[in-house]
């Protein structure tokens, strides 16, 4: 991958928010302690918290695998295929059964 890039994912964010905020200091070159690290991890724990409960943005409800309550079977098969068919030669992973 390019080393200009980095792709977070919302799955890792939710499994493990303070390896993903280690990960974005470390590419943008940012030296932090941990005490930084706390104190960003618990800022973005507020923040999440506030966007996933706004009327705004109802849909993302702050859980992954809100896809399941949504898509019907049929629409999932038809979802791999095309994931398959348009990603099937990129190196990124994506946990779909969270």
């Amino acid at each position: 991958m390019d080393s200009n890039v980095l792709f977070l994912k919302y799955e890792d964010m939710y499994k493990d928010l303070g390896t993903l905020v280690e990960q974005l200091a470390r590419f943008l070159g940012i030296s932090c302690d941990k005490a930084q690290l706390e104190s960003m991890v618990e800022s973005c724990n507020q923040l999440i918290e506030q966007c996933c409960n706004s009327e705004a943005l109802s849909i993302c409800r702050g859980r992954v695998g809100l896809w399941k309550d949504i898509f019907t079977v049929s629409m999932n098969d038809k979802f791999d295929a095309v994931y398959r068919q348009k990603m099937g030669k990129s190196d990124l992973t994506f946990d779909f059964g969270l």
